[in-house]
């Protein structure tokens, strides 16, 4: 496969220039479409305790060596493509692990920018599944609450540890669209985003909180532990042998439409440890809403409108953030970051 390249040039918020370099799905790359997993594919390279048995990529995270220790989280197992996506849809069917702590994950991200969009399902929560969004990794939770912002959890009405099911997300300049056996779950417009300088994920400069840069797909399974989000630890005496996840299909579809300039910093600051303040409810100055981004395009597949659906399913529900609830950047093992240069 033959990788086209991105530089984008970006001012960060200390005034150094930077540019950053991604291979980019373009072309025929955006015909990735692996419809079974009957053997290793080149264009989802895994790290970690994996098997292809039935046309499913088996995922095992495996225990620690010592497994006396509550504390060791044992080997993850994480797939990640070498290209990025700069919108597009991503479509993939999944049977989740079963086990309280461990989470699995379908999760759009970049290391660099800690852009993010996932699926994210908790071991022993069996029938509801994370949807969640983050914007250079920067966190907003409600001050009342501590209830996150940006993440919504879905319930469905069967048993997601047994049974696969087919989840996807499109992601065009205008809007987030999470689906799950071809129904919209959730909407996100890019227009309801829109944070002054200093107001909800405290940034100090106007924008929308909103995943813009390059995102490579990645599929996985990883050890939480924590008691809150993830309802951990695990108990590893009770499972010598692992905890298995599997992926049967992943398709990839590039976004058709007009994609719009950066304007903003691609790294900056982290946010501390301490909860920042709810979302902000400010209208977008006149003629920087997200309408005028860029053209609407197509991703490969219809998009579901620009709010959220009501009644389309008596099966799903959304409910609101979770307090605990966490993004990928966490996730061990990412050390080596697959098919991103950095060039300051």
């Amino acid at each position: 496969m033959k990788a086209s390249l991105i530089v984008l040039s970006i001012a960060t918020s200390t005034a150094v220039a930077q540019t950053t370099s991604w291979a980019l799905f373009q072309g025929s790359s955006c015909d990735l479409d692996i419809p079974s997993f009957t053997a290793a594919n080149a264009n989802l390279p895994t790290s970690g305790q994996v098997a292809y048995t039935d046309g499913q990529l088996v995922m095992t995270l495996e225990p620690p060596a010592d497994t006396s220790n509550v504390n060791n989280t044992g080997i993850s197992v994480i797939g990640t493509t070498p290209l990025s996506l700069l919108y597009g849809t991503v479509e993939a069917t999944i049977q989740q692990a079963n086990i309280g702590g461990v989470v699995t994950y379908l999760t759009l991200i970049n290391q660099v920018s800690r852009d993010e969009i996932d699926f994210e399902w908790i071991g022993n929560e069996n029938t509801q599944v994370w949807t969640n969004f983050f914007y250079r990794g920067r966190r907003e939770r409600n001050p009342v609450t501590l209830d996150e912002i940006w993440s919504e959890q879905i319930t469905m009405n069967s048993d997601n540890t047994i049974a696969s099911h087919d989840y996807k997300i499109e992601w065009t300049p205008i809007a987030i669209t999470w689906s799950i056996d071809g129904t919209v779950v959730r909407v996100q417009n890019k227009s309801g985003t829109y944070e002054a300088a200093g107001t909800g994920d405290g940034l100090p400069y106007d924008h929308y909180h909103y995943p813009d840069t390059p995102l490579t797909v990645n599929v996985g399974i990883w050890n939480d532990q924590d008691t809150v989000w993830s309802n951990g630890p695990v108990n590893w005496a009770d499972y010598p042998q692992g905890v298995t996840a599997k992926i049967s299909s992943l398709k990839v579809s590039c976004y058709t439409g007009t994609i719009p300039t950066y304007t903003d910093p691609i790294i900056v600051p982290s946010g501390t440890a301490a909860y920042l303040t709810a979302a902000e409810t400010i209208a977008p100055p006149t003629g920087n809403s997200s309408s005028s981004s860029g053209s609407s395009g197509s991703s490969g597949s219809s998009s579901s409108g620009s709010t959220s659906p009501t009644g389309s399913s008596t099966n799903i529900t959304a409910l609101p953030g979770k307090s605990g609830s966490k993004d990928f950047e966490t996730l061990p093992l990412l050390a080596a970051i697959v098919g991103i240069a950095v060039f300051l």
